[in-house]
């Protein structure tokens, strides 16, 4: 970022279909092949979704000081008007969404099992963070399926 390195505060690796890239912030990270069962809950999504996900980035959030900062996924590798489906896995975790002029601040607690579908709009007009917290909380990985050109 900005011509220096920083290690995010995240542990994460991508997935996709052959020939599937995605840069975020400048950086690209190689995806490997979709495993059999992520390769069944993308084409389960799919077909109650109607969307053809491509790629999938997991996160692991180790504990409340990992996170991940204020941004939007608007990066060009994305699909125009394209969703994004995020599963959450392990604990309970706040992510907020806000539109980037102020006027809307939305805080949403993702439980263990829960999908968080943003598509549309959302993406263009809003930012979204998973929030730090000081609690003492176990792992959660987040499954966030996307399309990329």
């Amino acid at each position: 970022m900005f011509g220096q390195t920083f290690v995010a505060p995240r542990l994460s690796c991508a997935l996709s279909d052959e020939g599937c890239s995605y840069r975020y912030r400048g950086s690209q990270t190689e995806p490997i092949r979709f495993t059999r069962p992520l390769d069944s809950l993308r084409n389960e999504l799919r077909d109650q979704l109607s969307v053809p996900f491509n790629y999938v980035l997991a996160t692991k959030y180790r504990d409340g000081s990992d996170y991940v900062g204020w941004h939007a996924d608007d990066e060009r590798d994305l699909v125009p008007g394209q969703a994004i489906a995020n599963i959450s896995l392990g604990e309970v975790r706040d992510f907020r969404i806000k539109n980037r002029d102020g006027s809307f601040d939305e805080k949403v607690s993702t439980d263990h099992g829960s999908l968080l579908l943003m598509r549309g709009d959302i993406l263009r007009s809003t930012k979204h963070t998973l929030v730090r917290t000081r609690r003492l909380i176990g792992p959660r990985v987040v499954l966030s399926f996307r399309e990329v050109r």
